[in-house]
């Protein structure tokens, strides 16, 4: 009995682990290879992790992964970042550490049903491989330009598909990125106010994070340890 319950046991934690390792479903929150672990942000305006705040943008709230591996966004505007217009409208986003294997930037516009005019348009985007964030001052030696894009306007539907894919290959390292925003699709009055925001940030790199790695080898190791238990009895 007891060589029983220690081989259910193992097959327990085995298929767990295994579970860890099977391809994202509708309940995913970040595409495959997406950074996970330690990634922040801060923004100008709604800074923080309540809703419609700048952490909202990068923490796959909203997010679903099918089993292809694509990312689709809900019209919450909780689940993303919304702020105030300005004259110096700008969010960052912190990785947590410096990657050198980044590969994409995906961005989800604002999908709030009838608010995408309030999505970002026109946006710089800069990127930094300092030690610690270099601030909003875009123009200093610490920020290197990527390029200047234009955003796609969400669609204000349920499951909205990825807005833009921003290619990263050419970004030799890089811990944070800057978007120094420019203009908005129209919203200029809301309840007395303008907004400007985004619904989600996911940062793809060509290989999988530490932590995929992980969860990789713990999966094949409870395979091995059952299978020889198994052969022992």
């Amino acid at each position: 009995m007891t060589i029983r319950i220690r081989q259910l046991t193992t097959l327990s934690m085995a298929l767990l682990a295994l579970g860890w390792l099977l391809p994202n479903t509708a309940s995913a929150e970040f595409l495959p290879n997406a950074i996970q672990e330690g990634v922040t942000a801060e923004a100008y305006d709604y800074d923080g992790n309540s809703n419609g705040r700048s952490y909202r943008a990068v923490d796959g709230s909203g997010l679903t992964v099918d089993s292809s591996g694509d990312g689709f966004h809900s019209t919450n505007w909780e689940d993303g970042w919304q702020a105030t217009l300005s004259g110096n409208m700008w969010f960052i986003a912190d990785l947590g550490a410096s990657y050198d294997t980044l590969e994409s930037l995906y961005v989800w516009n604002v999908n709030e049903a009838g608010s995408t005019n309030r999505g970002t348009k026109d946006v710089d985007i800069y990127y930094s491989n300092a030690a610690s964030n270099p601030g909003s001052d875009f123009t200093t030696a610490d920020w290197t330009l990527l390029g200047n894009y234009t955003f796609n306007q969400g669609p204000g539907t349920a499951d909205a598909p990825v807005s833009n894919i921003i290619d990263l290959n050419t970004v030799a390292a890089a811990r944070f990125f800057g978007l120094d925003i420019q203009s908005n699709y129209g919203d200029t009055v809301t309840s007395g106010v303008g907004r400007v925001g985004l619904a989600e940030l996911q940062f793809v790199t060509a290989v999988p994070e530490p932590s995929t790695l992980l969860l990789t080898a713990i999966g094949l190791l409870g395979c091995c340890l059952f299978l020889a238990r198994r052969r022992r009895t």
